[in-house]
């Protein structure tokens, strides 16, 4: 599975919405939930366009009723597409499915700062999946502080992999509106929706570092 430029489109029309049905139903909501329903909402997406005619595989993540209550089937990450093995007790003739492997790991960060970008953007170094994509959320209101800020956080993320041993994991990046700082109440979607820049994170073949292209 590649997403390649497909993931700009999945992102944009997740946010789009999300951000309606926030202002709907969810508008007195915690930035949380906002992100949950957001990252549910692109694992969906991705797994009925690539994995739902496929046999064996399962769609994990943090489902959100319209009355905004949870619903815990996260598995490791905030959402996940997971192979599943079945096993059977012989003594109970009983069959259970089993995660066996990884395609699709989702993780996101609602705030925009340096330790929660760590405490997430690590869970994807540590797992073993075939592709990972991270939600970065972003909350500098004008295009230049923006592009610096990407800008450094890219270069953190390279920084990161390229001091861990050689994977073949395909790494993607979004960057995406915070739901916090009163950002979605005071910008329409059809504004915070351009602020939304994916990249592809891959291995140069001759140096075997890392590095970045954006995604259009």
């Amino acid at each position: 599975m590649h997403l390649g430029n497909d993931l700009v489109r999945i992102v944009e029309n997740s946010f789009v919405e999300t951000h309606s049905e926030i202002v709907c139903e969810f508008d007195k909501k915690k930035g949380s939930i906002i992100a949950s329903h957001f990252v549910s909402k692109i694992g969906a997406t991705i797994y009925q366009q690539c994995f739902s005619q496929e046999a064996g595989y399962a769609l994990n993540g943090l489902n959100i009723s319209e009355d905004g209550k949870w619903s815990h089937k996260d598995f490791l990450v905030d959402c996940s597409i997971t192979n599943m093995t079945p096993i059977v007790s012989k003594a109970k003739q009983k069959v259970i499915s089993v995660h066996s492997s990884m395609s699709v790991a989702i993780e996101s960060v609602g705030d925009p700062g340096l330790i929660s970008f760590g405490k997430h953007f690590g869970k994807l170094l540590c797992i073993k999946s075939d592709n990972c994509l991270f939600l970065n959320a972003v909350n500098q209101r004008t295009k230049s502080r923006r592009t610096q800020y990407i800008d450094h956080r890219l270069n953190q993320m390279l920084q990161l992999l390229n001091s861990q041993p050689a994977v073949s994991t395909a790494f993607y990046v979004v960057f995406w509106p915070s739901p916090h700082d009163h950002l979605w109440d005071n910008f329409s979607k059809e504004i915070l929706v351009n602020w939304i820049e994916a990249y592809e994170i891959t291995q140069n073949r001759q140096t075997l570092k890392y590095e970045f292209k954006k995604l259009t």
